[in-house]
């Protein structure tokens, strides 16, 4: 018996703390609509990553941070700041919200650069007293910052702005401080659930819009925000009863939310089961009249970042991409195989009783839009310094002579107009003026418009012409025939790259004496899997080449 009333007085010294804990740090208008603004605010971080501009992960990056952060520390700021009024109170305000302006700064640099030592770290320098050492190596990493960041202004401002994404997350940290710090501000001064939501679903809109995301994020954010204008609207409700001694049931908050909740489940289920008709003309309709309104916006982030990939404007990207499927091609059917893209026409005609004339090259041409030589486990990238040039129409962009191959010029016509230029083999001439991104002097990563995008240009290419024989003799690249240094980032291969992938590629090519047998050996093997588009995204902590290889194989 008196162990029993121990253990219920234990409970009940638990719930006594936890309940002292939670009324102790409840924020001002309570735990729902705080937590009710931080998911808003989780779910536009979530979305920015969803977008894939650039690979988070790579980098260590988590923009997570910035809004557990900033969201509590605004709250408490904007909270303080109601009590007080006159000009020493403004003064005041004035000066917490420049420390949380600074505040946003350092955790900002924390969350991009992690340059605060561990405690572990700290122990180990403490026992070494290598103070010294660790201040240079925290100097280091933000003088390297503020360089990076410099250099990127300086190419803005010339109009040449090369590709930083470290830059671009350091704005996209300093975007969801400022978007936390609002959205506090509008929840403590309007007490309105729709104002208080507003910061995270602009944001979250554009980035959906710009990006890659799905539609879920934003239906889940707006009946995110629809419950807290409702949570609030009743909690206006109810202190305005109170100042006027007018009666009410504190359960008029659950039929209210079970009649919103009722109304957005069936509005989601009729959405679910109403088929989306697709009618081009209307699409093409609604992208001319919005043209005018996302055009300077969209020049505006060429400005800032050249490179960076970008989603769908009709049918064809203007990003160069990653290297693996798009999303949008995975599980939508076969329908789009019946959308054209692009019409090419080529100079080059078949000749049918030509028999082994290797200066005839195939007459199918692939077309390409971007090369890639950094592979990392999760998907193909390019260094972060890429070279560009301008160069003018009908002009070459390298003088490298490309032997056994012959020059095909095409003429493309786009569904829609873009300003990556596509092209078959090793582009070499555009008859438009044109821009390059290089790895170097000759290695082209794409071409671009230089200017309005464009749906009509004639490039010349230059294709291999060699026939199988040719190939097979070749002996590749070794002491007599040493690799050039400007490609030797093309045979880098990342940590990430699994035993069993590197065993099945050794097996494979087994036997097979020159680069193009076991180049056809691996594509013999490939041909084998089942082509479909009906899969799903590989797991975030999976090498995908190891996934494709042994998991998916199709």
């Amino acid at each position: 018996m008196n162990a029993s009333m121990l253990g219920d007085d234990r409970r009940n010294w638990a719930l006594a703390i936890l309940d002292w804990t939670v009324r102790r740090l409840r924020p001002a208008l309570g735990w729902v609509t705080f937590l009710s603004a931080l998911a808003l605010l989780l779910l536009t971080v979530f979305a920015v990553r969803e977008a894939r501009w650039v690979n988070v992960a790579r980098y260590g990056v988590s923009p997570e941070w910035m809004v557990l952060i900033g969201l509590p520390l605004a709250w408490f700021l904007v909270h303080r700041s109601q009590r007080r009024t006159g000009v020493a109170g403004r003064v005041v305000n004035a000066l917490l919200f420049v420390l949380w302006l600074g505040i946003g700064g350092a955790v900002t640099s924390q969350v991009i650069l992690g340059w605060m030592p561990s405690p572990v770290r700290l122990q180990r320098v403490a026992a070494t007293a290598d103070w010294p050492g660790l201040l240079n190596e925290i100097l280091a990493q933000w003088t390297s910052w503020g360089w990076r960041l410099q250099q990127w202004w300086l190419g803005v401002q010339t109009g040449g702005a090369l590709q930083d994404d470290i830059v671009f997350l350091t704005l996209a940290a300093a975007t969801l401080w400022l978007i936390s710090g609002l959205t506090a501000w509008l929840a403590l001064r309007t007490r309105s659930g729709l104002l208080t939501a507003l910061p995270a679903l602009w944001t979250l809109s554009l980035v959906l819009y710009y990006g890659n995301g799905q539609r879920y994020i934003l239906i889940t954010a707006l009946a995110l925000a629809i419950l807290l204008h409702l949570w609030l609207d009743q909690r206006n409700l109810e202190a305005e009863w109170q100042r006027r001694r007018i009666d009410f049931s504190t359960a008029l908050i659950v039929d209210r939310a079970g009649v919103v909740v009722g109304i957005t489940l069936l509005v989601l289920l009729v959405a679910w089961v109403i088929p989306s008709p697709r009618v081009e003309a209307t699409m093409r309709w609604a992208y001319e009249r919005l043209a005018p309104v996302y055009a300077p916006i969209e020049e505006t982030g060429k400005r800032l970042f050249p490179d960076l990939e970008r989603p769908l404007r009709g049918h064809l990207g203007s990003g160069i991409g990653d290297g693996l499927p798009n999303r949008f091609l995975l599980g939508a059917g076969p329908f789009l195989s019946q959308i054209p893209v692009m019409w090419v026409g080529t100079n080059r005609t078949f000749t049918s009783n030509l028999t082994d004339f290797y200066e005839e090259p195939s007459l199918r041409f692939y077309m390409r839009r971007a090369t890639f030589a950094d592979y990392d486990g999760a998907g193909w990238s390019n260094p972060t310094l890429l070279t560009r040039g301008s160069v003018p129409a009908q002009r070459n962009w390298t003088d490298a002579a490309w032997t056994e191959r012959v020059l095909v010029r095409q003429w493309v016509r786009l569904a829609d107009a873009s300003t990556l230029l596509y092209a078959t083999g090793e582009p070499v001439e555009v008859s438009i003026n044109y821009q390059t991104t290089q790895r170097s002097p000759v290695d082209l990563v794409a071409l671009w418009a230089d200017g309005e995008p464009v749906n009509r240009y004639d490039v010349v290419s230059a294709a291999p012409s060699v026939n199988e024989e040719m190939l097979l003799a070749w002996p590749g690249f070794g002491a007599d025939r040493p690799l050039p240094d400007d490609l030797a980032i093309h045979l880098a291969l990342p940590d990430t790259i699994t035993q069993r992938t590197r065993d099945l590629a050794a097996q494979l090519v087994t036997g097979q004496a020159t680069p193009y047998a076991q180049a056809r050996a691996i594509e013999q093997y490939l041909r084998g899997f089942t082509y479909d588009l009906e899969v799903s995204e590989p797991p975030a902590d999976v090498d995908v080449a190891d996934y494709f290889l042994f998991d998916l194989q199709r």
